[in-house]
């Protein structure tokens, strides 16, 4: 780790008030890829955790995903202070917090990033990528969650599994503009094309959600080539077979690769112990 700094496979360990946090991740390249486009990014000092999936099909996906979770990086740098500048754009959540806003203007920030160098420079025409991300607000207690696209956040606590994320799928889209659909007809709708993505147009809508932290929590962020490999209650099973976040990672990379595998797979887990 580098200056508090990590891509994964080292975990970190901080004090939070009442509770001490464990955060640990893996990302792989899987079994039918030649190349990972995930990125995995962990800024525990900055409270920044989370994972970006280059979108399959699309040029330098891997280049897409770098660059978002790097541009984020460097908006939270330079905010430190809590001041940031108007990215022209009403915040995606109408009720935003302070920290909600900072969050939401990171991901508008690296969506335009991503944009302006897929329109620029030939060889990134049409990249982007997915992303889910998360701000820990460690005075207030408080999780906060930004996300584009497919890529998922879990919340586990008391025994049970919750997605906190809505995936921007066209079946998804569907399923809420015509509720009465049966699950036949949304069966016959790709549920992996995207509605949404960082990348693909100048302006993004960020799907935005925050949740107080217990001690006991554990937090998992995850690409697609997990979750369509694994259901949610194998997933819940993995967590809570395993003590270490690091080793929770490994068996999820390891049922997604016993399952086919035939995406790139990335995980983080954030685990809040008592102190």
């Amino acid at each position: 780790m580098r200056g508090g700094l990590m891509m994964g496979l080292m975990e970190v360990v901080t004090s939070l008030g009442p509770a001490r946090l464990r955060v640990s991740g893996r990302s792989d390249t899987g079994r039918r890829r030649k190349r990972n486009e995930d990125f995995l990014f962990l800024r525990p000092k900055l409270g920044l955790f989370l994972v970006a999936d280059g979108v399959a099909g699309r040029n330098a996906g891997k280049m897409a995903s770098q660059l978002a979770a790097f541009s984020m990086n460097k908006f939270f740098e330079a905010t430190r202070q809590g001041h940031w500048p108007d990215q022209g754009l009403p915040v995606s959540a109408q009720s935003a917090s302070e920290p909600q806003e900072r969050l939401d203007s990171a991901i508008r920030k690296a969506n335009r990033d991503v944009y302006a160098a897929a329109t620029t420079h030939p060889e990134h025409r049409n990249m982007s990528t997915t992303l889910v991300a998360t701000y820990l607000d460690g005075a207030a207690g408080m999780l906060h969650i930004g996300h584009v696209g497919d890529s998922r956040a879990y919340a586990v606590r008391a025994g049970a599994i919750e997605q906190l994320t809505r995936d921007h799928t066209l079946r998804n889209k569907a399923r809420a503009a015509l509720p009465g659909c049966t699950a036949e007809q949304l069966a016959q709708i790709p549920g992996s094309v995207l509605t949404g993505a960082l990348g693909v147009a100048e302006q993004v809508q960020v799907d935005l959600r925050s949740i107080a932290v217990m001690p006991g929590d554990i937090y998992l962020l995850c690409s697609d080539g997990l979750t369509k490999m694994v259901e949610d209650r194998r997933i819940l099973d993995a967590l809570l077979l395993r003590d270490a976040p690091g080793d929770m990672c490994d068996l999820l990379i390891s049922l997604a690769n016993g399952a086919g595998g035939r995406d790139n797979t990335t995980v983080a887990a954030l685990r809040f112990d008592p102190v």
